[in-house]
């Protein structure tokens, strides 16, 4: 499955072949869990990307300002059960130090609906070229990623994110980067920007969503994946560059990022950000050798 080159970012994955299609979409609702006991503290007004996001704070606060009052509080004083694993509390500026949280089990979520009968039945019976084509054609209409995903790929995505469910990722931006909180929860990834969970937490609303779907893997031993993504936040190549980052260190073999993973999920405290972006230089530094 070759994948489909952009720029230098088309680096970071061989094993899929990666489609971009666009459309303006709805305003999406958040599906982030609580991560941290203290992101209601933290003065974000200060974040150098704080103003990409003023609109869509205001949004929420126009939406329900009392809602957002109250979970505030809580925050500041602290959740009774905190969900994931770890947490990503980082300065007014940069991501620094996250702060860890008692591990406890993943959190419930909704299964996405299933792939009408009649396009599973059409997909079934293509080739694998004819498979990679229709899927990208079902997302022309859309803001979006699609791949068309090795079902052993998938299996040790899926498997290294039970056991790393939360994670950061470096964001090129014109003046430096900007860092996205990604959470897995069954067979989908939703990630935000940190700036967005610093202020907001659970409440922040997705820049992308992915969905992995695995109704073909016993048969053709492949596995859809699908994303959209706010093109008020993101563009086609940033969209791109997150999906390859996340294939990178969820479904590859590479120590170092696996141990990057697992740094921020058992160790936060000792946990730098500046090590996300080494290695992504790194591996940007080795695709152009």
């Amino acid at each position: 499955f070759p994948l489909v080159r952009l720029s230098k970012m088309s680096f970071f994955t061989k094993a899929c072949r990666l489609s971009i299609v666009l459309r303006r979409h709805p305003k999406r609702q958040s599906l982030f869990r609580p991560l941290s006991d203290n992101a209601g503290n933290i003065d974000v007004s200060r974040n150098p990307y704080y103003s990409k996001y003023a609109h869509k704070i205001k949004e929420l606060e126009q939406r329900d300002p009392e809602e957002i009052k109250r979970r505030l509080a809580a925050s500041s004083a602290g959740p009774p059960t905190p969900s994931p694993p770890a947490s990503a509390d980082v300065s007014s500026s940069s991501a620094s130090e996250p702060r860890p949280e008692p591990r406890s089990k993943q959190p419930s979520y909704t299964k996405p609906k299933p792939l009408d009968p009649d396009t599973l039945l059409e997909l079934r019976g293509k080739t694998s070229s004819e498979l990679t084509e229709a899927w990208r054609k079902l997302h022309s209409d859309r803001d979006a990623v699609c791949a068309v995903l090795p079902s052993a790929v998938y299996e040790r995505i899926h498997e290294r994110a039970l056991e790393f469910p939360v994670f950061l990722f470096p964001l090129p931006r014109e003046n430096g980067y900007e860092f996205v909180l990604s959470q897995f929860l069954g067979d989908q990834c939703h990630m935000t920007p940190l700036a967005a969970y610093q202020r907001y937490a659970s409440e922040a609303p997705p820049c992308l969503s992915l969905t992995f779907r695995t109704e073909l893997g016993p048969e053709r031993g492949v596995t859809l994946m699908s994303g959209e993504y706010d093109p008020g936040l993101l563009g086609p190549a940033q969209a791109q560059c997150l999906v390859n980052q996340l294939q990178l260190y969820y479904g590859g073999s590479e120590l170092k990022k696996k141990l990057l993973l697992w740094n921020f999920n058992r160790e936060p405290l000792s946990f730098k950000h500046e090590e996300l972006v080494r290695e992504f230089e790194r591996s940007l530094a080795g695709a152009g050798e």
